[in-house]
């Protein structure tokens, strides 16, 4: 019998794959990074300076 996966689990699975786990915390940390850059650039051109 085959196990099912939640829903939850599936997001969680597909940023850090099967490999090791340190390089899933480095998928992630570089995920919220590219949000906080990403985010702060788009802050910096709406706001008035």
């Amino acid at each position: 019998m085959e196990k099912q996966k939640t829903k939850s689990r599936d997001w969680f699975e597909v940023i850090v794959g099967n490999g090791n786990v340190n390089v899933g915390i480095a998928r992630l940390l570089l995920l919220v990074m590219v949000f906080i850059i990403v985010f702060g650039t788009i802050m910096w051109a709406i706001l008035p300076q």
